[in-house]
C-alpha cells in the first residue's frame, strides 16, 4: 500500500500499541476499515455475532456475507483493502 498521503500525520511503522476493536457492527467495522486503510499492521477484533440480512443496510457487509461470523466477513474485507494486515479474530467476544 502506498501510505505517502498520510504518513506525515500517522505512520503505522511507529505504532507500538495494540489495537482492539470490541464489536464488529456498524461502528466497529468502520473503524477497522479505516485502520486498515491507514496501514495498521495488526488488529484484534472481537465479536460473537453473525451477519444477518438487516446488517447489510447499515454495516459494511455484503449479501455474500450473510450467515458468516462477523469476524470472518470483516477479516475478508480488511484483507481485500490491506493484504499485509494481520487480523486476530476472537469469536467469543470480549472476555475479561
Amino acid at each position: 500500500m502506498n501510505l505517502n498521503k498520510h504518513k506525515e500525520f500517522f505512520n503505522p511503522e511507529e505504532l507500538e500499541e495494540e489495537i482492539h476493536i470490541i464489536g464488529c457492527g456498524a461502528v466497529g467495522s468502520t473503524i477497522a476499515e479505516n485502520l486498515a486503510r491507514l496501514g495498521v499492521k495488526r488488529l484484534y477484533i472481537y465479536d460473537f455475532d453473525r451477519v444477518t440480512e438487516h446488517n447489510i443496510t447499515n454495516q459494511m457487509f455484503l449479501n455474500k456475507h450473510i450467515g458468516l461470523p462477523k469476524i470472518d466477513a470483516l477479516t475478508e474485507i480488511l484483507l481485500s483493502i490491506n493484504p499485509e494486515i494481520q487480523v486476530i479474530a476472537i469469536p467469543e467476544g470480549w472476555q475479561e
